[in-house]
């Protein structure tokens, strides 16, 4: 984490949401929770390794569980998901699965995710996912 977290940094800035509102308080709390376990971090790599031999780092995705205030039900969330690099719909699939697996042995009933990126959008539908909300903020 400490090798990549320049990265991170400025990823989760770029798809904090609102937008433009992250601040370094808000980097903090969530560098803690990931060094603590409150959060998880997961990294794709391409099947393609660099010419050096080495892993060509994709992406990542930023989850955590928690409890559904109303119905107490558990939820994996998915906060930020960012790539640096084309990835290939495989790729997106099987971490999907993996992430979703992950999600049934927490014992979460829900996984969920925000993204204003159309084509995460329709890559989540053709896995089966649904548009179940909308996000609003007052200008």
């Amino acid at each position: 984490l400490v090798k990549i977290w320049d990265m991170l940094r400025f990823a989760i800035a770029e798809t904090f949401m609102p937008r433009d509102s992250c601040t370094n308080e808000h980097l903090r709390y969530i560098l803690s929770c990931l060094l603590s376990g409150k959060m998880q971090c997961w990294t794709g790599f391409s099947k393609t390794p660099n010419e050096d031999g080495s892993k060509k780092f994709i992406g990542f995705l930023i989850t955590r569980i928690h409890k559904e205030a109303l119905t107490g039900d558990r939820v994996l969330s998915i906060d930020h998901i960012y790539a640096f690099a084309p990835v290939e719909n495989e790729l997106f699939e099987v971490g999907m699965s993996t992430i979703l697996k992950y999600a049934k042995k927490n014992d979460c009933k829900y996984l969920t995710g925000l993204s204003e990126n159309d084509r995460i959008g329709l890559l989540c539908s053709k896995l089966g996912f649904s548009k179940r909300s909308y996000y609003f903020k007052e200008v």
